[in-house]
């Protein structure tokens, strides 16, 4: 508890020394998350996970693209590419074999109710694209989901709240590879802080519902972790943060850890 004590007054203090221009430039932390304001980006996302029955070591590392197009005044469209470069040792311990996974493409159509309140309608593609069979599903995927965005009352438009869901399952692919059929949920809470630091709880689709067949591993059908984030947003161009997650309730054997690292460039 010592530690906690010292480090809440050096807290309040850096907030304090930047104060004046985290509120100068508080509109401009878009840290390229928000629903309602997507940017152009580029990006690397490092993911490290346990997982497995036998646990085993996944090293992820996903190559990242985006571009929004303004339709109209209250409509945007949003697409995007995710190549996924992956590595682990599910043969074996220390046995790491790596090579490209499974390529997503993915479309979100976005309309502005107010200045607070936004929803989209999307989907994501998912293709076997994986070179070695343990590092894809071996299946055609589509992810259709929906979402809607709160601006949080008395904070700037920085500050929001994002409710998504969505269903992802197989359409057609390697017969003998198990089906996919899982729901994936959102309640994604973002707080901008001072000098453009951001905090983000649950900021990945992670709270899982399997509604296939179950594997090795499961005793039932939920995952719940506990998911959190935090970076920061450096002169409108670029964020970097790093991402937490533990598992509160693993039913459903999603993975034992998560740890990842993502650096995003806005154009």
């Amino acid at each position: 508890m010592r530690s906690l004590r010292l480090a809440r007054p050096a807290l309040v203090l850096f907030c304090a020394l930047g104060s004046a221009s985290a509120q100068a430039g508080k509109e401009d932390a878009n840290n390229g998350r928000d629903l309602a304001r997507p940017l152009s980006k580029v990006g690397w996302l490092y993911q490290y996970q346990r997982l497995g029955t036998p646990e085993y070591d996944d090293h992820l590392n996903t190559l990242e693209a985006q571009k929004p197009f303004i339709l109209s005044p209250v409509w945007k469209l949003n697409l995007g590419l995710d190549l996924p470069i992956d590595a682990n040792d599910a043969a074996g311990p220390g046995t790491f074999q790596g090579g490209l996974g499974d390529a997503q493409l993915f479309g979100l159509l976005v309309s502005k109710v107010n200045d607070t309140v936004y929803w989209g309608l999307g989907a994501a593609a998912i293709f076997p694209t994986a070179s070695q069979t343990h590092l894809g599903d071996g299946k055609y995927r589509l992810a259709p989901g929906a979402g809607i965005r709160f601006g949080l009352p008395g904070h700037g438009e920085d500050d929001w709240l994002l409710l998504q869901a969505s269903y992802d399952q197989d359409v057609a692919g390697d017969p003998d590879r198990s089906p996919v059929r899982v729901w994936h949920f959102k309640p994604n809470l973002n707080l901008t802080f001072c000098q453009d630091w951001f905090f983000d709880l649950y900021p990945s689709s992670d709270i899982s519902y399997n509604a296939g067949d179950l594997q090795p591993g499961d005793t039932g059908r939920w995952f719940i972790p506990f998911d959190f984030l935090f970076g920061k947003v450096w002169q409108k161009t670029a964020a970097a943060s790093l991402e937490i997650s533990i598992p509160l309730v693993r039913d459903y054997d999603l993975y034992k850890f998560k740890l990842g690292t993502e650096v995003d460039f806005f154009f």
